[in-house]
């Protein structure tokens, strides 16, 4: 029989809820994105969401999405065990056992979360989960990334948990955005003689 005191319930309390487990912004491609929190099931915005700037949406990636934050991991991890196959699925249990393994063995964001998860059970229980096995889309919502795109003066333009749907919509105002901000870090007029030194081959735009 295993006892656990206050300290233990509360020092594991304080660990699930470390602020590098709830951050409130991740940098991706460059640029540090804000990340918001709703607990209201069954709402349109319930999870995790992303407000991605215009200028920032061709380059965010839906792998790094996946991942959602540290502190959601496991739950996630849970959720897309329970959508594979029955033949599969029986094979990783019990199941909440092997997604707290699983979630913590994980180098996280790094890569495909679908890749690294099959990678990790086979480790765990040399169960082989082929890439078609996996159903993300039939995780409950709270559990996949909302994406928020706003325009340069922050109003919202759209949301979705679709990242290329978001792309497809708004390719063309992405890359008039993202040139305008280029321009901005590039341009100069009235110059009259070379002081600026040599050009680079490259510039990093934030």
């Amino acid at each position: 029989v295993l006892f656990l005191t206050r300290d233990h319930v509360m020092r594991r309390a304080e660990d699930a809820l470390a602020p590098e487990r709830f951050p409130d912004s991740v940098e991706r491609s460059g640029t540090r994105l804000r990340i918001d929190y709703v607990f209201d099931p069954g709402a349109p915005d319930d999870g995790v969401s992303m407000t991605v700037p215009l200028e920032a949406l061709l380059t965010t990636d839906a792998d790094q999405g996946e991942w959602l934050v540290p502190g959601r991991l496991e739950e996630k991890v849970l959720a897309l065990f329970k959508t594979l196959p029955k033949g599969v699925r029986k094979d990783l249990d019990p199941l909440p056992e092997v997604a707290r393994a699983a979630a913590e063995g994980l180098p996280f964001a790094e890569g495909s979360l679908l890749d690294a998860l099959a990678a990790r059970v086979k480790t765990l229980r040399s169960v082989v989960i082929p890439r078609a096995a996996w159903q993300p889309r039939a995780v409950p919502d709270h559990l996949r990334m909302l994406y928020v795109v706003v325009d340069e003066r922050g109003k919202e333009l759209a949301r979705s948990r679709d990242l290329d749907e978001l792309k497809a919509r708004f390719e063309k105002r992405a890359r008039e955005s993202f040139e305008r901000l280029a321009r901005k870090a590039l341009e100069r007029e009235g110059v009259t003689s070379w002081d600026f030194g040599d050009l680079p081959e490259s510039v990093d735009i934030e």
